[in-house]
């Protein structure tokens, strides 16, 4: 550092201070001296080379494939340098250039391990099938690369071949027995097997090496509940509580990424800090505003990522980079702002089929289902396949038009559609007509063709709910939770069905998973109050905590409002009891339970004449309405409207 306060833009002395902070294992302090060494001297590969090594080290795939661009612009002839290329690109959600960089190296390198095992994990997203040819040649060239085998071993446990993948991860942990991810698998694959026991005994030993890994501590905790080991499996719970908010609220990804270790959402702020400080000595880049944009996406900064992106498309009218910004908006449900953006890229390339369809489905959110139409129309005939006759389906229905919405999803199911956001919307259309068994054929396709959506899985759970086919929902629901255990919402489908069916011991689990893991809606504290009050009646404490949270989410819910008043007279604060069943009765007048309720607590309170006219109100309620249900209403339909597809990661 003294050298470069001397020659402050020598690229030697700034090379040599990145060397210092990569030994000392800080990749990402490298980044900038790196970049700067690159300004200087444009012309050193070994510049850009570290460039590359340490954006990738951070999980900066997209910065590092750009500087191996421009590496083999001074290296052409470094295969491997191609290579990694095409793995970064791929890890930056640019799989299509990634694999062709990919399958290029693995022709021209028939013996080269690494090459098969990097290709068969960008197959994974789409190719399952030729993934588990290309680990199968890298183990047959090099049968100790623990990499592939693992990840063999996790695309066996996707594939529903449980057996293979058990077989896989025993042989790798022979040879590195502290292997946190290996084991964490095997728990996994016992688990499917119900093979209770052995599964905690390896959880256990990932636990004691990784004791702050969530999905370890989500997978134990699963697996010690299923043992009987309630207070056990409480006390892991809490150690995942103590993560914090951010451990248990990632979405899951479709690929096999998330068994490689990707880069966790912990490490959003250190990301942030380096990409905006990349951004100063590169103001230029667009390319730089699109991923602040995108991470200021995941962080929620909905505004801020708005502006990114607008700044973006200041520096460059490249089409591909505004349908980056306007696709990313899409998945957000920004459909006004993602329009700005999807216009243009529309425009400049016409016959892109899915951009088309984010652009129709963008205008069917923010404008109107006729200027919807008017977009997707444009679509030239010979491209009108599945995916353009279910979103058709989708708008016309929404135009009163349900003869032709109805023909046009006919002709969709029977084009094969590809889209995961479109066959759910298909399904939805469906269910709002009541036609739930044939919804559920169409989700049981679409689980088949797009194995790597778990909202199509889901809803399809959903589904089967609905129609009271419970173990097949159950099923489908348990394999959900052990291939994305960090997604809330199955634990809360879960739990919440099994407490309507007042399998009130068996529902508390899942939902206490569910709000650890980040649920953060009214159903899921009403329904675990509802479990612990019919679970464990003494603990008045737990039921009186939920049901206050409850509260504090919706207090306009008159079930929630009963059931609150309810445990406060139970916790003998007759006041507080009054309060929210009165606020019940506000909201339905004519609601059965509350007014029981309140005439116990008037009984209580020594007030025997409006505890008497409180069950007057009761027989008259009966006589003039019989037959009425007042049991709750199955939330299940509603909760449809909250599964949402899966978010990639930005970084």
């Amino acid at each position: 550092q003294t050298a470069l306060r001397q020659r402050p833009n020598d690229p030697d002395c700034l090379f040599n201070l990145a060397a210092v902070y990569t030994q000392t294992g800080h990749a990402d302090e490298a980044i900038v001296p790196l970049m700067q060494a690159h300004n200087a001297a444009p012309e050193r590969a070994d510049i850009l080379f570290a460039l590359a090594q340490n954006s990738q080290d951070v999980g900066f795939y997209a910065d590092a494939a750009t500087a191996i661009d421009q590496y083999l612009k001074l290296k052409p002839d470094d295969d491997i340098a191609r290579r990694e290329r095409g793995f970064c690109l791929v890890r930056s959600a640019k799989l299509d250039q990634g694999l062709e960089d990919l399958r290029w190296y693995g022709h021209k390198h028939p013996k080269d391990a690494r090459g098969y095992y990097e290709l068969a994990i960008a197959e994974t997203v789409r190719e399952s099938g030729k993934a588990l040819e290309d680990f199968n040649r890298a183990l047959a060239l090099d049968p100790g690369f623990n990499a592939a085998r693992y990840a063999r071993a996790v695309l066996y446990y996707q594939k529903g071949r449980i057996e293979e993948s058990i077989a896989d991860l025993k042989l790798a942990l022979t040879t590195e027995p502290d292997d946190v991810g290996s084991l964490d698998a095997l728990g996994q694959d016992y688990m499917r097997l119900e093979r209770y026991a052995e599964a905690a005994e390896v959880l256990e030993r990932a636990f004691k090496l990784a004791p702050k890994d969530p999905k370890v501590l989500t997978h134990y905790s699963r697996v010690l509940v299923h043992l009987g080991r309630r207070e056990e499996a409480e006390r892991v719970m809490a150690d995942f509580r103590a993560l914090g908010p951010e451990a248990g609220r990632r979405r899951p990804y479709g690929g096999l990424f998330d068994f490689l270790n990707l880069p966790p959402e912990q490490q959003y702020a250190k990301y942030m800090e380096n990409l905006r400080r990349t951004i100063t000595t590169r103001p230029d880049d667009p390319g730089l505003r699109v991923q602040l944009g995108k991470a200021l996406l995941r962080q929620g900064k909905t505004q801020e990522a708005i502006e990114a992106f607008r700044a973006a498309h200041k520096l460059t009218s490249n089409p591909d980079l505004l349908a980056t910004c306007g696709k990313a908006l899409f998945d957000f449900e920004q459909y006004a702002a993602a329009r700005e953006f999807l216009e243009p890229a529309v425009d400049a390339n016409p016959s892109a089929t899915d951009l088309r369809l984010d652009l129709a489905i963008a205008a069917f959110h923010s404008a109107s289902a006729e200027d919807a139409l008017k977009v997707l129309d444009e679509t030239p005939p010979r491209q009108r396949q599945g995916d353009y006759f279910l979103l058709r389906a989708q708008i016309l229905d929404a135009m009163q038009k349900p003869e032709e919405a109805a023909q046009a999803l006919n002709r969709g199911l029977d084009a094969a559609p590809t889209r995961a956001d479109l066959y759910h919307e298909a399904a939805m259309f469906l269910i709002k007509h009541k036609q739930y068994r044939r919804a559920i054929r169409l989700l049981d396709q679409a689980r088949h063709a797009l194995p790597d959506a778990p909202e199509l899985q889901l809803t399809e759970a959903m589904a089967y709910d609905m129609v009271q086919q419970y173990d097949d929902s159950l099923r489908l629901l348990a394999q959900i939770e052990s291939r994305w255990p960090e997604w809330s919402l199955p634990y809360e489908i879960q739990g919440i069905s099994l407490e309507t069916r007042l399998r009130s011991d068996q529902a508390r689990p899942p939902l206490e998973t569910a709000i650890a893991l980040g649920a953060h809606d009214p159903n899921v504290y009403y329904y675990l109050a509802s479990a612990i009050s019919h679970d464990r009646p003494d603990d008045i404490d737990s039921t009186q905590k939920a049901i206050r949270k409850a509260v504090e989410l919706n207090a306009n819910d008159a079930y929630i409002q009963a059931l609150a008043g309810k445990i406060a007279y139970q916790r003998k604060e007759y006041h507080a009891a009054l309060e929210h069943l009165n606020a019940a009765l506000r909201l339905w007048p004519d609601m059965v339970e509350a007014h029981q309720n309140l005439a116990a607590v008037y009984r209580a309170m020594g007030e025997r004449e409006k505890s008497g006219a409180e069950l007057k109100e009761i027989v008259r309620i009966k006589q003039e309405n019989p037959t009425a249900d007042q049991t709750p209403p199955f939330p299940m339909e509603g909760l449809l409207f909250t599964v949402r597809p899966p978010a990639r990661s930005p970084m």
